[in-house]
């Protein structure tokens, strides 16, 4: 059996953590037509990150990254190509990022959301890489093991995979991860097209199958932002049971999580969005699917919490089923 070490080195990570508010922003703001800056959000003209768009009122996830650059974006919500538009996002600032004209993130009077995240030390990285035909082992800067990756090729037509920590194993031959996809409602997957068993993850590797063309097809270019699995008052990816009750999630922060996103894996089930920008309150909170246009209000699945967030009876039929299993990426 080959291996491959891939060290991309993009970045200079420093070694301390960055805060929740330096690291992560949920930015709202309403579109104008017009070229201009929206300021609130992460320093990723210095550190490198990612800012996700999505217009209240359509299907459209928008992901911009400074591994690519400006005016390029996928979307989360269709497994098509990247793609280059000039009057997208144009720029990524110290605290923020400029726009341009075109109405996928800027249309007159349409409200939309930016999702800002920092790369940052047992946060995130941004890592770019060319698929091999052996097993890889691919770099990472977190220093902290990956609880969440997202993975997207550029130059071709394809889903963007999402491998959890919990997301669970099955075994053929060797034990494999489970895979997911942003664009599917799958349950976690059993396939050989997905991590490498035991091995798959360290503090400075990402361990990737040989038999995997879901993310390693040879020469393919990719991406993947691999956010840290647990870093105190930073992030916290997990996992639960709903009980169709209420339902207390402890992330360990001290205070209530900014931004939330859930996905059942034991069968079925949809991708919700929350984020306290629009309301983590107990009340009604809005919230994204992925696979679904708008955004849908009138509802109180999520409640805050004072160390992580809160799951109530409303949702007994979405993120909280008796006996369902869920996993989950939540930012202090």
């Amino acid at each position: 059996m080959s291996f491959n070490i891939i060290d991309q080195s993009p970045h200079v990570v420093p070694m301390v953590p960055p805060t929740a508010s330096e690291a992560f922003q949920a930015v709202s703001y309403t579109g104008n037509g017009s070229a201009r800056s929206i300021t609130g959000g992460v320093d990723a003209a210095t550190n490198g990150g990612i800012v996700w768009i999505k217009s209240t009122g359509a299907n459209i996830h928008n992901v911009y990254d400074t591994e690519r650059g400006p005016t390029n974006y996928f979307n989360l919500d269709l497994g098509g190509n990247g793609v280059t538009n000039a009057n997208t996002l144009t720029a990524f600032n110290s605290n923020g990022f400029n726009l341009g004209t075109d109405a996928i993130v800027n249309a007159n009077a349409q409200s939309f959301m930016a999702y800002c995240f920092m790369q940052g030390y047992k946060f995130l990285d941004v890592i770019s890489y060319t698929g091999t035909s052996g097993v890889l082992d691919l770099s990472h800067s977190l220093g902290a093991l990956p609880g969440m990756c997202f993975f997207k090729r550029i130059g071709a037509a394809e889903r963007t995979y999402v491998f959890h920590k919990d997301a669970g194993s099955f075994v053929s031959g060797n034990t494999y991860t489970k895979g997911l996809a942003t664009d599917e409602t799958w349950e976690g997957q059993t396939s050989t097209r997905a991590f490498l068993h035991s091995t798959w993850s360290s503090t400075t590797t990402l361990t990737i199958n040989s038999d995997n063309s879901w993310i390693n097809s040879n020469g393919a270019t990719r991406y993947c932002y691999a956010f840290a699995a647990e870093t105190s008052d930073l992030i916290k990816c997990g996992t639960y049971t709903g009980t169709a009750a209420t339902l207390q999630i402890n992330c360990g922060f001290t205070g209530n999580a900014r931004f939330v996103l859930i996905k059942r894996i034991d069968a079925a089930g949809e991708w919700y969005l929350f984020d306290a920008t629009r309301g983590i309150v107990s009340g009604n909170d809005p919230y994204f699917l992925i696979t679904t246009a708008a955004q849908i209000t009138g509802t109180d699945y999520i409640d805050p919490y004072t160390t992580g967030f809160e799951l109530s009876a409303a949702g007994s039929a979405t993120v909280n089923i008796s006996g369902g299993v869920y996993v989950y990426m939540a930012i202090a």
